[in-house]
């Protein structure tokens, strides 16, 4: 466990090759993957979190059935991983 706030958070670390192996077998296909290292605010305000500033700690992967159209017919949408905001922003 790590702290975070006034909480704390487990990691489970897992290959992610044996993850992405596992969900093309079962015939998801993956369209897109973010990654987000530790904010700035978030980093000045803990010091353990400030060492991990260029280590991803949170990935974001967007899959969709092999039998499926795109979402949107072909476009996709973003979420800002530093704030969780959504605002419907399509990409071509």
């Amino acid at each position: 466990r790590e702290p975070a706030g006034d909480r704390t958070v487990e990691f489970i670390h897992r290959p992610v090759g044996a993850l992405l192996t596992e969900a093309a077998a079962a015939g998801w296909l993956l369209e897109e993957v973010k990654e987000q290292g530790v904010g700035a605010r978030s980093a000045a305000r803990d010091p353990i979190l400030a060492k991990h500033g260029g280590i991803p700690h949170l990935m974001a992967l967007r899959w969709r059935r092999g039998d499926m159209p795109p979402r949107g017919g072909g476009k996709t949408e973003s979420v800002d991983l530093a704030t969780g905001s959504n605002d419907r922003i399509m990409h071509p």
